[in-house]
C-alpha cells in the first residue's frame, strides 16, 4: 500500500490541522484540502478543483491529474472559496507537462470557465485607461495589451484545455468510452464506469475542510501581537507551485490598522490565532486577478464586515466578471458586498492616514504595484512584474512602451525604506539574476516574495520575506499628532455596541476612556468581586472563566458590562459572574462605572441589547453556540450579535415546538435535553434536500420534545441548512447533536438532537 502522510502544517494553506493518511492506490481517496481522486484506466481523475490543489498533489507525491471533473457548484458561497480553480492545473499541464488539460463539465460550466480564463490568461477584452490617469500624466498611460502580448507564450485559451460535456442524460464518454462518467443528479454523485462495468461513485458536491476562527486555537497563542504603526506582516511569500508555503500576500499596517494585499486563503484565521480580529482589517488591495493572488479575496469580502476594496477600475471589472462567472451572481450583486475605492494611477491617495501612489506593473494581465509614505518612511511593492532591463529596452524599441513609462521603470523605486519585490521565472516575473546585481545597500532593504526560499543562492545576499506575525517588519516612524485618538476611535468602531455612536458621543468617550496594560497571567477581575468597570480589549487575548468553563476574547471584544447594568450576582446584580485573566500581555480600554452609565444613559436600544446579552451569557449560551457546528465557525463579534437575540425558553417533555401548518416565525438552538425528533407524514418529501428551495413560510413538519429540553428561541434563522439522511421506514429523522433548528425556508425544516 502506498501512503501519503501530510503533516499538520497543512493548515497554513487552508486545510485542517489534522494529520492525514492517504492510500494512493485506493480506488478513490479524498485530497486533504478538498477534491477526490479516482484511479482509472486513464490515470487519476480528480473531482473538484479547490484552490491550491496542485500543492496537495505535490505534497502527496502524485502527478497533477490531466483530467478534472467540475463539481455541481463552481463556488462555495458559504466559505467564499472557488471550487473550480482551474488556472494552475492548466498552467502545470501546459507549461510543465507540455500537455493540454481535460475538463469534464456541464455546458453552462464550460461557458463560465471560459469567461474566467479570458480574464486570467488574456486579460480584459477592452482596456481604456484614459480615466485612470490624470491628464498631466497621460504620457505614462501604458498599452497593456501590447506589453502582455510581448510576455505571453500563447495567443488563444483553447491552446491550454479541452472540454468534455455531459449530455442531457448526464453521461460523458472519455477516450472512446474507455472511461464513462454518469452524473446522477438525484443522489448527487458522479458514477465512474470502466467500459460497461461500474467502478466507483463520488459525491458531485465538492467539499473542503471546515475552518474555524477561534475556539481552542487561541490557546496556542501566549504572546501578545500588537500591530505596528507602520510595517508589513507577510501572510504568504511563495508562488502557486510551492507546496511548503502559502501564496504571496501580506498586510500593510498603517497606524495599527491593516490593509490586506492579495490575501491568501484563510488569512484571517491566521490572525485570529494571535488575537488580531478580522475587524482590524478594513481595506483590501487587489493587485490582479491570477488565482494565486485573488483566491482569498472573496473569502475576505464575505467575512464579518463590509470591506473597502482598492484597485483600478480595469482590474475591478475583471475581478467582477471572473467571480460573476463562478458564483452565478450578477456583477452588480457582487459589488454590493463591498465598497469600491478606485485608484487613479500616479496620484497620491489616502488610506488610514498614509499616502499611497499606484502604478501599473508589467505583466500578462493588468496588475498594479504601489509606494506608501507615512511618518517619514516609505514602502515599495513591485506587484508581479517584468523588471528586466534588457526586456524593458526591447519593448521600448518595439513601440510597445512609451518613453515616459520606460523611464519610470528605468528609475525604479530602489530608494524606499523597505522594498517588497516579487521574483520568479522570466519574462513574466523578475529573475533572481537581475536582483543579484543590485547594490548591497538596496539588498539590505529588499525582501523577496513569490518564490521558494530554496532557490535563493546563499552567497547572493538576497532574502525572502519571512511569513507569520512573529516576523512582522516594523519601520520606526513619527506617529501623527492625533494617532492615539484615532486608534482609540478605531477600536471603538470595531466594537459592536459603539459602532453607531455619533461624533458628540465619540468626543465624550475620548474624554473619559483610559488605557490600562496587563501582563500575561494578570487577573483583571475575579468572580464574586464588585463590578466597577467596563473593558474593551485593544490588543491581546483574555481568558474568561465561568462555572468551570472557559472562553477567549480578543481585540475589539468587551466584558464587564453585566455587573454595571444590574445583571450580575447579588441582590442588586452588581457582583461579577466570571473571572477574567490576561492570557497574553494586553492593552485594555476601560471605563469606570459612572462613566459607562453616563455613556449608555438614554440609549434604550443599547441597554436592551446589553441586558439581553447578559442574560444569554449567564445562561452559558456561548457554550451552546460553540458546540454548534455552524455557529462555532463565527467570529466573537458575530457570536455576540447572536447572543443578543437569544431568548431562553423551557420545553417540557412531550411539548411541541411547532406543528405542521404553523406559521414559521421562530428558530431554535437546543441547549440541553434528549433527542428532538422531526416527524413527517406519509406524503412528505425529503425536507432536508428541499429546505432551501421552497418559498412558503409554513413548515411541513411537527417537532416534539422527548424530554425536558431548554432551548433558545432565535428571531433570525440560520441560512445554511445541513443535509442529513433519513430513516425511510419510520418516516422520521433524528438529527445529529446540537444542530440549529430552523424552518422559515419553505417546505421543510429541521431540529437537532440536543446536547445530552
Amino acid at each position: 500500500m502506498s501512503v501519503c502522510h501530510l503533516p499538520s502544517e497543512s493548515h497554513d494553506h487552508g486545510g485542517s490541522d489534522e494529520e492525514t493518511l492517504i492510500d494512493k492506490n485506493a480506488t478513490k481517496f479524498q485530497m486533504p484540502n478538498g477534491g477526490t481522486i479516482v484511479n482509472t484506466s486513464l490515470g487519476q481523475i480528480q473531482v473538484g478543483i479547490p484552490p491550491e490543489t496542485i500543492k496537495d498533489s505535490m505534497k502527496c507525491g502524485i502527478d497533477v491529474p490531466n483530467y478534472f471533473v467540475l463539481g455541481e457548484y463552481l463556488f462555495d458561497k458559504k466559505r467564499g472559496v472557488n471550487l473550480a480553480e482551474a488556472e494552475f492545473p492548466a498552467y502545470w499541464n501546459f507549461f510543465i507537462k507540455k500537455k493540454v488539460i481535460n475538463f469534464v463539465a456541464r455546458k453552462d460550466q464550460e461557458k463560465a470557465i471560459r469567461k474566467v480564463f479570458r480574464e486570467t490568461l488574456l486579460g480584459p477584452e477592452h482596456i481604456d485607461l484614459t480615466k485612470e490617469f490624470p491628464a498631466r500624466l497621460s504620457h505614462l498611460i501604458p498599452d497593456l495589451k501590447k506589453e502582455a502580448e510581448y510576455l505571453r507564450t500563447f495567443d488563444n485559451i483553447d491552446e491550454l484545455f479541452i472540454f468534455h460535456n455531459f449530455d442531457e442524460e448526464g453521461w460523458v464518454s472519455l477516450e472512446n468510452g474507455k472511461v464513462r462518467i454518469h452524473h446522477d443528479r438525484e443522489s448527487h454523485q458522479f458514477v465512474f464506469y470502466e467500459g460497461e462495468e461500474k467502478n466507483v461513485a463520488v459525491s458531485s458536491q465538492v467539499s473542503i475542510p471546515s475552518r474555524k476562527y477561534q475556539g481552542n486555537s487561541l490557546k496556542l497563542s501566549q504572546k501578545q501581537f500588537e500591530p505596528p504603526v507602520f510595517g508589513i506582516t507577510i501572510l504568504g511569500n511563495s508562488s502557486g507551485f510551492d507546496p511548503s508555503h502559502a501564496t504571496s500576500g501580506f498586510i500593510l499596517w498603517i497606524d495599527r490598522r491593516g490593509t490586506m494585499v492579495d490575501p491568501p486563503l484563510n488569512s484571517k484565521e491566521i490572525l485570529q490565532k494571535v488575537g488580531v480580529p478580522s475587524r482590524f482589517i478594513d481595506h483590501v488591495i487587489v493587485s490582479h486577478c491570477h488565482a494565486d493572488h485573488d483566491s482569498g479575496t472573496m473569502q475576505t469580502i464575505l467575512d464579518e464586515s463590509q470591506m473597502v476594496i482598492t484597485t483600478t477600475p480595469t482590474i475591478m471589472h475583471s475581478f467582477l466578471r471572473k467571480y460573476s462567472a463562478l458564483t452565478g451572481l450578477r456583477e452588480s450583486e457582487l459589488q454590493r458586498l463591498f465598497t469600491f475605492k478606485p485608484v487613479v494611477c500616479g496620484e497620491l491617495m489616502r488610506i488610514n492616514g498614509a499616502d499611497i501612489r499606484f502604478h501599473y506593473s508589467i505583466h500578462t494581465i493588468p496588475c498594479i504595484g504601489f509606494e506608501v509614505f507615512y511618518g517619514g518612511k516609505s514602502i515599495f511593492f513591485s506587484g508581479d512584474t517584468c523588471n528586466i532591463p534588457d526586456r524593458l529596452e526591447e519593448m521600448y524599441k518595439q513601440g510597445r512602451m512609451s518613453e515616459g513609462r520606460y523611464n519610470f521603470f528605468a528609475n525604479f523605486g530602489w530608494q524606499h525604506s523597505l522594498i517588497l519585490h516579487e521574483a520568479g521565472i522570466a519574462p513574466i516575473h523578475t529573475p533572481l539574476a537581475v536582483l543579484q546585481s543590485l547594490d548591497d545597500d538596496i539588498k539590505e532593504r529588499l525582501h523577496l516574495i513569490h518564490l521558494c526560499d530554496t532557490t535563493i543562492p546563499a552567497e547572493s545576499k538576497l532574502k525572502i520575506a519571512k511569513q507569520g506575525v512573529e516576523n512582522t517588519i516594523t519601520l520606526p516612524v513619527i506617529p501623527y499628532v492625533h494617532s492615539d485618538a484615532i486608534q482609540l476611535l478605531k477600536v471603538l468602531e470595531g466594537t459592536d455596541i459603539f459602532r453607531s455612536f455619533t461624533l458628540v458621543q465619540a468626543i465624550e468617550i475620548l474624554s473619559i476612556a483610559r488605557t490600562t496594560k496587563y501582563k500575561s497571567g494578570d487577573v483583571i477581575f475575579k468572580e464574586g468581586s464588585i463590578g466597577d468597570g467596563f473593558f474593551i480589549i485593544a490588543s491581546g487575548i483574555a481568558s474568561v472563566k465561568i462555572h468551570n468553563k472557559q472562553k477567549h476574547l480578543i481585540a475589539g471584544d468587551f466584558f464587564g458590562e453585566m455587573a454595571l447594568i444590574g445583571q450580575g450576582k447579588g441582590i442588586d446584580g452588581t457582583i461579577r459572574t466570571a473571572t477574567v485573566t490576561a492570557q497574553t500581555d494586553m492593552d485594555v480600554i476601560s471605563f469606570d462605572k459612572s462613566s459607562f452609565v453616563s455613556i449608555i444613559r438614554g440609549n434604550h436600544n443599547m441597554i436592551d441589547f446589553l441586558i439581553q446579552l447578559s442574560k444569554a451569557r449567564q445562561d452559558e449560551s456561548w457554550a451552546s453556540v460553540d458546540r454548534n457546528c455552524i455557529f462555532s465557525a463565527m467570529t466573537n463579534s458575530q457570536k455576540t450579535q447572536l447572543q443578543g437575540i437569544l431568548n431562553g425558553i423551557p420545553v417540557k417533555k412531550g411539548e411541541y415546538l411547532w406543528k405542521r401548518g404553523d406559521v414559521a416565525e421562530k428558530a431554535f438552538l437546543v441547549k440541553s435535553g434528549s433527542y428532538a425528533v422531526y416527524e413527517e407524514d406519509e406524503a412528505g418529501d425529503l425536507f432536508l434536500h428541499t429546505s432551501m428551495k421552497g418559498e412558503s413560510g409554513t413548515p411541513n413538519a411537527t417537532v416534539q420534545s422527548l424530554s425536558l429540553s431548554p432551548t433558545y428561541n432565535v428571531s433570525a434563522p440560520n441560512p445554511n441548512p445541513i443535509t442529513i439522511g433519513m430513516d425511510g421506514k419510520e418516516k422520521r429523522n433524528i438529527l445529529h447533536r446540537n444542530y440549529f433548528a430552523h424552518f422559515p425556508f419553505g417546505p421543510g425544516s429541521f431540529l437537532a438532537e440536543s446536547d445530552v
